[in-house]
């Protein structure tokens, strides 16, 4: 799924900047190189650099896509919000670059947990939406517990010290006639939830 969205979206980057290489061009390169230079800076607009997750411009993008493909084939569509715990206490003993170094080493956490065809996302500071096409509730529990546990057991190492960090994560599953904003919403809550229960630990809405 990841995959076909970011072929479509790099084809139409490719066809725009073709056209463009027709009229700009003055022999240099051949319009065909031109235009996949273009094609893949297109497509970086999309990741955010620190994670290299999507970014919240493609997930806004993306999502309301991947919920019209799930209802056209009634297929269930979980979605989780995953945040760090505490981590404004990281920024502020150890400073915003320690902070960088901790978000990055999530991104690749994060890709590194879920399938090829799941869809991770920068939502904002240490917010990180995740789309899971064709999955229940059950198989979601399984996804959050990795997630967890993969973040709970990743060191950092910071002049001498050794920093653990933990998240936690609130999940809801598509339901019918649901609209985007309630699916957000939902899964707010049970990640609301979530850190009120304790935190490093997952709820899902309902």
């Amino acid at each position: 799924m990841v995959k076909r969205i970011e072929k479509k979206l790099q084809q139409a980057a490719y066809e725009e900047a073709l056209l463009i290489a027709e009229m700009l061009l003055d022999g240099r390169k051949t319009k065909e190189a031109f235009a996949k230079e273009q094609a893949k800076e297109r497509l970086e607009n999309f990741k955010d650099p620190l994670t290299t997750l999507f970014n919240r411009n493609f997930f806004d993008q993306v999502v309301r896509l991947m919920i019209t493909l799930a209802r056209r084939h009634q297929e269930p569509l979980t979605f989780l919000m995953l945040d760090l715990d505490n981590f404004k206490g990281i920024n502020d003993q150890f400073g915003h670059l320690v902070g960088d170094r901790v978000l990055a080493g999530l991104g690749k956490i994060v890709k590194e947990s879920i399938r090829v065809s799941d869809i991770a996302s920068r939502y904002g500071g240490e917010e990180i939406a995740i789309l899971l096409p064709v999955t229940q509730e059950k198989a979601a529990e399984e996804v959050a517990r990795r997630l967890l546990r993969n973040i709970a057991d990743k060191e950092f190492k910071v002049k001498g010290k050794k920093i653990r960090m933990t998240a936690s994560i609130g999940f809801a599953s598509l339901e019918e006639k649901m609209k985007l904003q309630d699916l957000i919403n939902h899964a707010d809550k049970a990640l609301y939830q979530a850190k009120k229960l304790g935190k490093n630990r997952f709820e899902k809405y309902g």
